[in-house]
């Protein structure tokens, strides 16, 4: 299955290399704790959906930069705003590939005792640009398999597209990419 994802083209994981700058201007504003409205639908044990409208101390929004600064608007100092503001997305597809068990011997030889792998430094023409192996982020759960992958599991490779791929042809890519390096044809996977 493929998902898209979006990552920051100014640095950091959380979508601004400024965000040390925008959380000092916004503790800065006022010493004042400041009162938050915040008009929503949630989840309870009762109802499967409860409006809330309630005022909160603390809010926080995961939702791209620019919205962030439209839903917030007037509670942040026009410095934050006008950084969350200029904060640039890339597009990119993260693929997983969830594989049989046969295949776990040769996945790990491939990764050779690393997680992660950067295809497209080597190769510009490669449409993957990182490639995981989720599982071996994971300890050995019965001492004698590959760690992380217990005997019979399957084995979990992530790959992420490079910029600007849809998602068709990301998909396409990632079975390749993989393919190549396990030196099977793409039918196999």
């Amino acid at each position: 299955s493929s998902s898209s994802s979006s990552s920051s083209k100014n640095g950091s994981k959380n979508g601004s290399k400024n965000g040390s700058s925008v959380a000092a201007a916004f503790a800065g504003k006022s010493a004042q704790p400041a009162e938050i409205m915040v008009k929503g639908s949630c989840a309870t044990k009762h109802e499967r959906r409860a409006l809330v409208q309630a005022p909160f101390d603390v809010t926080i929004l995961a939702v791209p930069a620019a919205e962030a600064a439209h839903i917030a608007g007037e509670m942040l100092p026009a410095s934050v705003t006008d950084v969350l503001r200029r904060i640039e997305y890339d597009n990119r597809v993260a693929v997983a590939l969830v594989l049989d068990h046969s295949l776990v011997a040769a996945v790990a030889t491939i990764f050779d005792g690393a997680a992660e792998l950067t295809l497209d430094l080597d190769d510009q023409h490669c449409g993957v640009h990182l490639m995981a192996w989720q599982d071996a982020k994971r300890t050995a759960l019965d001492g004698r398999s590959v760690p992380g992958v217990p005997h019979g599991s399957p084995v979990t490779v992530v790959t992420h597209s490079i910029c600007g791929a849809d998602s068709e042809t990301a998909a396409d890519q990632a079975i390749e990419a993989l393919a190549l390096r396990l030196g099977i044809a793409c039918a196999v996977l």
